[in-house]
């Protein structure tokens, strides 16, 4: 591979943009698993996981294109230490969906990643969390009657 062609491989938006591609196609088979109940009549359960998951994946694909179609310098690395927790933020998420209440979850991922990115906006660390989870809870719950994991 010619040195050109190495360095537009480790640009910093092309790297993440892989990566998320990676996680966003192996989330989205782990979805695709996910079983319909037998007295289930609204959307089935991998519903809101799969457009996570395939939201994932498009984000990591135009954000691949983007890295490719504008110049950036290279990384020293695949991952600097704000994206890796960052990334550890996002499979804690995952993994603690299934047994925390989804707000409490919102409440303290969005403004943890909007501080790892730099955000030091205290308007939009507070705003930011409590809209979004009224609009999961809004557009989910309420909308399309998917239940999700609450401890109220």
């Amino acid at each position: 591979m010619t040195a050109q062609g190495k360095s537009t491989l480790l640009r910093e938006d092309v790297v993440i943009g892989l990566v998320l591609v990676g996680l966003g196609v192996a989330a989205t088979i782990a979805a695709t698993g996910i079983a319909q109940g037998p007295q289930q009549r609204t959307l089935p359960p991998n519903t809101v996981p799969l457009i996570c998951t395939i939201g994932l994946l498009l984000c990591g694909v135009f954000l691949t294109i983007k890295g490719l179609l504008v110049p950036q310098k290279a990384i020293g690395l695949p991952i600097d230490s704000r994206q890796f927790s960052i990334l550890i933020l996002f499979i804690a998420f995952f993994l603690a969906f299934e047994h925390v209440d989804f707000r409490l979850l919102i409440l303290v991922f969005v403004p943890a990643c909007k501080l790892l990115m730099g955000c030091r906006s205290w308007p939009q660390l507070i705003i930011t969390p409590v809209v979004t989870m009224l609009g999961v809870w809004g557009f989910f719950v309420q909308l399309f009657k998917v239940f999700l994991p609450t401890w109220m």
